[in-house]
């Protein structure tokens, strides 16, 4: 039985939801497989950091704490395992997830409207 982490339960909610047709795992993945450098696994991992990211622009008028709490807090479950976490911690976060991926993630999701 492999184990589930919250980040990745919440990642997995979200994206089965509303965000399905825009966002589905497998193209967080592809944004995610161009970088080459090894990934450990961690409490905020970078496949939910990079949603995250993605989030951050729809509620932008929020801090990143409240952002989070929104993300996790629709699902109980998931916010067990990740109480705790910092704006500290999501701007380190955000760091070693770096440009790339979300520059990879743009490039794959949107198209010209004309």
């Amino acid at each position: 039985m492999p184990i589930i982490r919250p980040a990745e339960a919440t990642v997995e909610r979200l994206t089965s939801g509303a965000l399905a047709r825009l966002l589905p795992t497998a193209t967080l993945d592809a944004a995610l497989a161009g970088d080459r450098r090894i990934r450990r696994c961690r409490k905020l991992p970078a496949r939910f950091m990079l949603l995250f990211c993605v989030l951050m622009g729809l509620y932008a008028d929020e801090a990143l704490p409240h952002v989070f709490a929104r993300i996790v807090g629709w699902w109980a479950e998931a916010a067990v395992g990740m109480r705790g976490i910092t704006a500290g911690a999501l701007c380190q976060a955000r760091y070693r997830l770096g440009a790339r991926p979300v520059v990879a993630l743009f490039r794959l999701v949107c198209r010209p409207l004309a």
